[in-house]
């Protein structure tokens, strides 16, 4: 796609910087993909964070930067701080989300209600508009009113359109719900974990690393913290604003959980968007007794400097 093309569409402070990415440009392979990808929206994420890391630092980062097993970092970041290896991935859809999207919109405010319990649907078949509706206020009334055990939900015919099971789950705080059968989502929570695993296998060991997570599919801050920290952590404010500190972890399902995934000390956030010239990160880390320095100049954020990355 020529991205002159994208004029009035993205704004021009952001065109302007990709157009200066040519030639020798560390950075251009990745204005390249930008230009040639059918679907670059992923790669857009990534131009976000070089953008940033520009802005912040007035040096282009490395691009691609090869780690280990044939795998590779998207940046390296050098500093007077250190040395910062960034890991950036965008929360993809597979087809099956996709054509399930309304499925995840209608569902997912049953994941809001406040009970410890795994909710497990099996649907028999597609549901019509008015089906839906219906079994959401059937499931509704389940999780709301206490109600344990196995249930079928049946047409006006007593046609059974969907088994659902109701169980304590200790692991959390708010309904964790788990969807199979003709229709189905993959929660949004475990896509993400599956995301950051993905990303730790990329990691320099040794090296001060950061994986930034972001997408369009799951736009809640809150899922993201509950992949990487468990329901109901114990966080402590960080040393910038924008930046949480893990003080304790009680889900043993989180990715920082058990002391798992020990090379990984940061995580952060952003939201997905191409038509904002600033760029909004929510940083975690995973405990006080390290923070890397350089991690803080790059996306933490002072009172009164919420723009630059808050």
């Amino acid at each position: 796609m020529d991205l002159e093309k994208l004029r009035g569409k993205v704004p021009d402070a952001i065109l302007d910087d990709i157009e200066t990415w040519r030639g020798s440009h560390p950075l251009a392979r990745l204005r390249q993909t930008l230009e040639t990808q059918k679907n670059a929206i992923p790669f857009w994420g990534e131009a976000m964070v070089a953008r940033h890391i520009i802005h912040r630092t007035d040096k282009v980062p490395d691009y691609e930067v090869p780690t280990r097993r044939g795998r590779a970092a998207d940046f390296r970041v050098c500093t007077d701080e250190g040395v910062l290896y960034i890991h950036v991935k965008f929360l993809r859809m597979d087809q099956a989300s996709q054509n399930q999207g309304d499925l995840q919109s209608r569902l997912k405010p049953l994941r809001k209600i406040s009970r410890p319990v795994l909710y497990a649907i099996v649907f028999y078949r597609d549901f019509s508009d008015a089906e839906m509706r219906d079994f959401y206020q059937f499931s509704k009334k389940l999780l709301e009113q206490g109600f344990e055990g196995e249930y079928s939900f049946n047409d006006g015919r007593g046609q059974t359109l969907a088994k659902c099971g109701v169980k304590p789950w200790p692991y959390t705080r708010k309904v964790r719900l788990v969807v199979t059968g003709a229709c189905r989502f993959v929660e949004d929570v475990m896509r993400l974990r599956r995301t950051l695993r993905k990303a730790y296998g990329q990691f320099v060991p040794g090296q001060d690393n950061l994986i930034l997570v972001s997408g369009t599919w799951s736009d809640d801050v809150a899922e993201f913290q509950e992949a990487l920290c468990g329901s109901g952590p114990l966080l402590l404010p960080g040393p910038w604003d924008n930046v949480s500190v893990a003080q304790s972890i009680r889900d043993d399902e989180a990715f920082w959980a058990e002391g798992r995934h020990q090379e990984s000390q940061a995580a952060g956030w952003f939201p997905f968007s191409a038509k904002r010239d600033l760029t909004r990160f929510r940083l975690w880390f995973r405990s006080d007794d390290y923070v890397p320095p350089i991690v803080g100049r790059l996306f933490g954020t002072r009172s009164g400097h919420a723009g630059d990355a808050g």
